[in-house]
C-alpha cells in the first residue's frame, strides 16, 4: 500500500479494528487476546465508582459485572441520537462517552513506546445515515484529524473493497457475501462489468429471516435456489450465525466450483482499502448524491459554475466554502442540474432579515455541506466590502432540499 490506514467496524454491539501501514500489503485486524483471533470489542463504557476514570470494551464489561453497576451500551445510536445519562449525580453526553470509545480503540493498533499517526481513518456500518455522518464528524473534529482523510461507508461498499482486493480469479465472476446475524440472513452480490475502464462495479443485497428450522438445510436450499442461473467464483461467510461445525450439506455445494472463505474482519478490513487511488473499479453506490448543484459566480467577466454538491460523489465526502460577491437583492441562485439531461432549475435562497445596507454590494461566505442525498446545509455570513460596506458577521442557515 502506498498509505496508511486504521479501519473500524461497527455493528450493533461491538467494534472490530483492523489499520494498514504504508508498503504493506494487506490489512491486519488487531485481538484483544494476545495469540488468538478474539477481534470483538464490545461498544460500552462504565465509570468507576466515586472516580474519574473511565473503561471500556471488555474490561468496563467486567468491572460493571462485578460491581452490580450499570453498563453504558448502544453507544453508537444513543450518541448519534445526543442522548444524554446521569450517574452518580453527574449528567454525561452520550457523544462524548463515544468519543472516549473512539479515542481508545484508534491507539490500539500503536505499539507500545511509539506513536502512529495514520493518513487515513475508514469507518464502516451496517447503513450511512445523516446522524451517525454527524456523530463521526464531531469524533474527527475532536481528535484534530483532517476531515478529508475520513472515510465512511456501508458494509456493503467494505464488501467490495475487499473482495476486489483479493486475488483476481476471485472476483472473475460474480462474488456472494452471506452475513447470518440472530435471525437474519443478509445476501450481497457483486457484480463487476468489464465493458468500460475502470469498471463498474454494484452490491445487491436481500435479506432472508431464519425461522429456526435446521441451520444447514437453511443455507444450502437458500444457497442453491440464489446460485441458480449465476456464475459465483467467490463466496464469504460472516457473522456470529455461522459459529459451530453446523455446516455439512450446505458446505459442501458451495465449495463445489467456487473458493469460500469464513471471517469475522471482512468488513474492518475491507475499509482499509477505500483510500486506495489504484483502484480500477468504480463502486456505485445509493449514498451518491443524483444532482450536480452549483453557484453561477462572475470571475473577470466569465462566467462560471463553482460546484456546491457534486453528483456521482458520496453525500458524505462532499464539502464546500466559498467567498463570493452578492450585488444587489441579498439572495443566492442555486443551479440543480439532475442526470437525465433536463434544463437545471433554479433555487433562490433570500436573505431574509438581513441588515439594510447604503451600498448594494457585499461579500459573503458560503458553506455547503450535503446532510443525505436530498439534503444540503448552506451557511451563509456576511464578511462585508470594506470601508464601503462593513462586516456585519450576520449568518444565516438553510437546507437546500432537493426533489
Amino acid at each position: 500500500m502506498d498509505y496508511s490506514c486504521i479501519g473500524i467496524d461497527f455493528d450493533d454491539d461491538s467494534a472490530l479494528v483492523s489499520y494498514v501501514y504504508k508498503d504493506e500489503e494487506e490489512p491486519v485486524t488487531v485481538s484483544t487476546v494476545v495469540g488468538a483471533e478474539e477481534y470483538r470489542i464490545p461498544v460500552c463504557v462504565v465509570k468507576k465508582k466515586g472516580m474519574g476514570q473511565w473503561l471500556y470494551g471488555k474490561e468496563a464489561k467486567e468491572y460493571a459485572e462485578a460491581n452490580n453497576i450499570k453498563l453504558e451500551t448502544d453507544l453508537l445510536e444513543r450518541a448519534s441520537n445526543q442522548e444524554n445519562v446521569t450517574i452518580e449525580g453527574v449528567e454525561y453526553s452520550l457523544q462524548d462517552l463515544f468519543f472516549f470509545f473512539m479515542k481508545k480503540i484508534i491507539t490500539l493498533p500503536t505499539k507500545p513506546g511509539t506513536v502512529v499517526n495514520f493518513e487515513n481513518i475508514a469507518i464502516t456500518v451496517d447503513r450511512v445515515t445523516q446522524k451517525n455522518m454527524q456523530l463521526f464528524w464531531i469524533c474527527i473534529e475532536k481528535l484534530r484529524f483532517p476531515l478529508e482523510n475520513l472515510m465512511v461507508m456501508d458494509h456493503r461498499e467494505s464488501f467490495c473493497h475487499y473482495a476486489l482486493h483479493q486475488e483476481e480469479e476471485l472476483s472473475r465472476h460474480n462474488v456472494v457475501m452471506f452475513e447470518f446475524v440472530e435471525n437474519r440472513l443478509t445476501i450481497r452480490m457483486l457484480e463487476r462489468s468489464r465493458k468500460q475502464v475502470p469498471n463498474v462495479v454494484s452490491v445487491m443485497e436481500e435479506s432472508v429471516y431464519y425461522d429456526g428450522m435446521d441451520k444447514d438445510s437453511f443455507l444450502n436450499n437458500l444457497a442453491r435456489d440464489y446460485f441458480a442461473g449465476r456464475i459465483v467464483s467467490a463466496v464469504y461467510l460472516t457473522g456470529d450465525g455461522f459459529d459451530g461445525d453446523w455446516m455439512k450439506q450446505s458446505l459442501k455445494y458451495l465449495c463445489t466450483g467456487r473458493r469460500v472463505f469464513l471471517g469475522k474482519n471482512l468488513y474492518s478490513k475491507g475499509c482499509c482499502y477505500g483510500p486506495d487511488k489504484n483502484n480500477d473499479y468504480i463502486y456505485l453506490s445509493d449514498n451518491e448524491m443524483e444532482s450536480n448543484v452549483s453557484l453561477k459566480v462572475s470571475e473577470h467577466g466569465i462566467y462560471r459554475f463553482v460546484p456546491i454538491a457534486e453528483a456521482g460523489r458520496n453525500w458524505y465526502d462532499q464539502s464546500y466554502e466559498y467567498e463570493i460577491f452578492i450585488k444587489g437583492e441579498p439572495e443566492i441562485d442555486f443551479w440543480v442540474q439532475e442526470n437525465n439531461g433536463n434544463k437545471p432549475k433554479i433555487i433562490t435562497y433570500v436573505l431574509k432579515d438581513w441588515p439594510k445596507k447604503s451600498c448594494d454590494i457585499t461579500r459573503v461566505r458560503i458553506s455547503s455541506k450535503p446532510m443525505s442525498t436530498k439534503e444540503i446545509k448552506i451557511g451563509v455570513k456576511d464578511l462585508g466590502f470594506g470601508e464601503i460596506s462593513p462586516a456585519t458577521n450576520t449568518s444565516s442557515e438553510y437546507l437546500l432540499k432537493l426533489e
